[in-house]
């Protein structure tokens, strides 16, 4: 466009001075078009513009190096045609903080539909947002332009892959748990606890109403039950690059596959257990209860846009600062580097570093977890064995 400006612009300067060098009928024509033909065009742009709408269609499970096709549909509103549209859409990786986007242009006739399709082939796993970051309409004459406010966006998951792992799980008689553990993320059956409290929804169990607090408040509440958490296993994704360490794109998605490997052959056993991590924005740390097989999509909903960023504390670290003692008889950090506070974890529990990265030397942890070193190309085969 900015191009188009600058030719119109030389355009009507030597119009301007073909004209005062001859002043005659076809030099005036010549100076007069140059000048109002562009100005109606860019005129008729705001005059006529109507609304356009439009809406971005994605999939919404997709894998890592698929070329994936996406569409921008567009709805004009306004009997005057749309020429020229343009739209760049921007493509962002939660999970790894990678930027991408595209630019597409078309054309909408007046009271019409139309669908611009684009193309994108995602590197690393992760949840992408797809948005539209910029819309405007041009005038005919490709000079004048008219930006839409546009917050369109949606969403899709790159999912990890997802490989068979021979797990066995070890010993750990010695290990006392002293707490009873609830699931923060859904209700249960224990009416000993309480989940939370709710407004009544017709269907409800009439034990679970709150006769107290309904009295008090006027409205019929309903207390849900808590569901006891009976796992031993805590599965810890590390998430945070620590002054010192490396965390390129490719090690996260080594940190994810090797993740719901783990998790699949644990639920296929009928081993329920928690998955940790550490929330980028927030610092703070972030599980989910995996109980079944149907958990996985919940749990790459919420892991995958937690994000790779720059922190003081690991994994390992930011579970320890949240609770006063290690309460799973297993517990396992899956990491591309060796954390030096994992030793935190360890309290007469097993505790197993899964390294999918070139193994340091820390002295201080040297007998007090179990470390693994797991190479990319065993776990791709399918030929990988893990002792929890």
């Amino acid at each position: 466009m900015a191009g188009r400006r600058v030719a119109w612009i030389v355009t009507v300067i030597a119009s301007l001075g073909m004209y005062l060098f001859e002043n005659s009928s076809w030099t005036r024509i010549l100076l007069v078009s140059s000048v109002l033909l562009p100005l109606l065009s860019g005129i008729a742009l705001v005059v006529g513009h109507g609304k356009l709408n439009v809406k971005l269609s994605f999939p919404g499970r997709i894998q890592r190096e698929e070329n994936v096709a996406g569409e921008l549909v567009m709805e004009n509103t306004s009997v005057m045609p749309k020429l020229s549209v343009s739209c760049k859409i921007e493509i962002t990786n939660l999970m790894t903080g990678e930027r991408g986007g595209t630019e597409i242009s078309g054309c909408v006739g007046g009271k019409r539909s139309e669908r611009l399709g684009f193309f994108v082939c995602p590197k690393h796993s992760g949840k992408l947002c797809v948005r539209v970051k910029e819309l405007k309409v041009l005038d005919a004459l490709g000079i004048f332009a008219r930006k839409i406010t546009c917050e369109e966006e949606t969403s899709a998951i790159v999912a990890a892959n997802c490989f068979p792992i021979e797990i066995s799980m070890a010993d750990t008689v010695d290990f006392l748990q002293d707490s009873e553990l609830y699931s923060s993320q859904r209700p249960g059956y224990d009416p000993s606890e309480t989940f939370r409290i709710r407004e009544y929804i017709p269907g409800d169990p009439i034990r679970q109403i709150h006769w107290k607090l309904s009295e008090k408040t006027g409205e019929v509440l309903v207390r849900d039950f808590g569901l006891p958490v009976v796992n031993d296993m805590l599965l810890l994704a590390e998430t945070t690059r620590i002054q010192g360490s490396r965390f390129l794109p490719e090690e996260s998605d080594h940190v994810l596959d090797l993740l719901f490997s783990v998790s699949y052959s644990l639920l296929m056993r009928e081993l329920p257990h928690t998955v940790g991590w550490q929330d980028r924005d927030t610092m703070a740390y972030v599980s989910y209860d995996m109980l079944n097989t149907e958990d996985i999509a919940a749990l790459e909903d919420l892991l995958m846009s937690a994000g790779i960023a720059d922190g003081e504390m690991t994994v390992a670290g930011c579970y320890r600062a949240e609770h006063a003692e290690c309460e799973y008889a297993h517990a396992a950090i899956i990491s591309p580097y060796l954390e030096p506070d994992v030793h935190l974890l360890s309290r007469g529990n097993r505790v197993t570093v899964l390294l999918v990265g070139s193994p340091d030397s820390f002295d201080d942890i040297s007998g007090k977890v179990n470390i693994c070193y797991v190479e990319v190309r065993e776990l791709a085969e399918g030929g990988l064995k893990v002792e929890l």
